[in-house]
């Protein structure tokens, strides 16, 4: 089965994600860490496992280590991991930026969120 990891300080956005994800594609599977460096930990752990994310989304407006320095370090890690960044109240230069570290995309919050999932389900099956 393929995964994504999926970073976001918002509990309640995880959890609705997750559900949404089991009801649409449940043979995604979902890895959760709720700030950045519990995310890059949970990367390097998923790595070594040898069940590398097909797909990582972050927030950038992580509180700590931000949505941007998450994203360098998973790249320094893995420069050809596929980054999304899930984020409300963004800014031209902030998409530059996490465009410029390495996030493939910018989806901006609020959407729907049965078409975030079968988007971000739609890229895990991706060759």
């Amino acid at each position: 089965m393929r995964g994504l990891l999926i970073i976001d300080d918002e509990e309640a956005f995880l959890e609705l994600f997750v559900e949404f994800m089991k009801m649409r594609h449940p043979d995604v599977v979902v890895h959760c860490a709720k700030n950045g460096n519990e995310g890059i930990e949970l990367y390097k752990k998923l790595v070594e496992e040898g069940e590398t994310p097909h797909i990582v989304a972050v927030d950038y407006h992580l509180e700590g280590l931000g949505g941007t320095d998450t994203i360098s370090k998973i790249k320094e890690m893995n420069e050809s991991q596929k980054l999304v960044v899930l984020t409300a109240n963004i800014t031209p230069t902030q998409i530059d930026d996490a465009k410029r570290v390495g996030a493939e995309t910018v989806i901006e919050k609020p959407y729907d969120f049965t078409e975030i999932v079968d988007h971000l389900a739609k890229i895990v099956q991706e060759p």
